[in-house]
């Protein structure tokens, strides 16, 4: 029984030679089967994804093809699901990655991904600088005007996250979404934006954002709990939150390197990895993630091949 489904298709025109097409392969994590000079219909590179818990199950098949005289097909087949949907926006992302054209070229829309969703969305610009702002959450549905409601994860939800957000094996690259971790399982792309990537995790209101500079990521964002108004009772409840995390995450990783107060709690650890820090940034407290790129000794930043290589080792 046939489980794939043709999630995304990116078209490139032009004259491709062998380095630009090596480049690809290598952004897409794709082996190699041919030369730009192959005959029309030729498959010249192809990538398979086991299903992340039945190893047996192909999820994932991303592809390369010769389709015309000056002509290359990218193509992604996933399992429909809603886990495999980060995968959509993965080929127009490495293709441009590659110094290669898309065609047509894309119009940005604000839209959401839905399993269903399969139109194309244009690429961010991992390359120009941003600046993190916090995002304000909204009320839940049934919150009055004179309410406010609040959002938080558990502490077990929050060591899932942040474990995974620290120990996931992976390339820490712009062009790379599909090698995000089953911590990001349910996070939906909201939209691209000059420098970053703009995404729900669907766990708390707020934001969560990939920030990227020269095409790598710099820092992963992600809001963990967040309150509906900014008036004194909420903004001790956001602190007593914070709080109680960072007990969690004293329980989890040791002492923080460094804890200031004011005007609000702002902790990290930092490892030869990465730096987590946890952050009260009202209406939210935020998890940041920032890898440590000076690290040499720890072989980071890792090639995307490579971080394919020890996932599935």
């Amino acid at each position: 029984m046939k489980l794939l489904k043709r999630l995304s298709t990116v078209t490139v025109r032009g004259q491709l030679d062998q380095a630009h097409l090596d480049q690809l392969c290598r952004n897409l994590g794709l082996e190699t089967l041919g030369t730009p000079s192959a005959p029309i219909g030729t498959e010249l590179g192809r990538r398979i994804e086991a299903h992340p818990r039945f190893r047996t199950v192909t999820a994932v098949v991303i592809s390369v093809t010769r389709t015309g005289a000056d002509e290359w097909t990218v193509t992604v087949d996933t399992i429909p699901s809603q886990e495999f949907a980060r995968w959509r926006t993965f080929p127009e992302i490495a293709v441009r990655a590659s110094g290669l054209t898309v065609h047509p070229p894309h119009v940005p829309s604000p839209l959401t991904i839905s399993p269903g969703d399969t139109a194309d969305r244009p690429l961010v610009d991992a390359s120009a600088p941003s600046d993190r702002t916090t995002p304000e959450p909204t009320a839940a549905p049934d919150a009055q005007a004179s309410s406010t409601s609040e959002s938080a994860m558990d502490d077990d939800e929050l060591l899932e996250l942040v474990d995974g957000m620290r120990n996931h094996v992976w390339a820490w690259r712009m062009d790379d979404l599909g090698g995000l971790g089953r911590f990001a399982n349910r996070w939906l792309i909201l939209r691209f934006e000059p420098g970053r990537i703009v995404f729900d995790t669907q766990a708390v209101p707020g934001e969560c954002y990939l920030i990227g500079s020269n095409g790598d990521v710099v820092a992963m964002d992600v809001p963990v709990a967040a309150v509906s108004a900014t008036s004194e009772p909420e903004l001790s409840r956001l602190q007593a939150i914070t709080n109680r995390m960072a007990a969690v995450l004293i329980s989890r990783y040791g002492e923080p390197t460094l804890w200031t107060s004011r005007p609000y709690p702002h902790i990290r650890w930092r490892d030869a990895k990465n730096s987590l820090i946890l952050s009260c940034e009202p209406p939210c407290v935020r998890i940041i993630v920032e890898p440590e790129r000076a690290a040499d000794d720890v072989g980071l930043p890792i090639s995307i091949d490579e971080a394919i290589r020890r996932r599935g080792s």
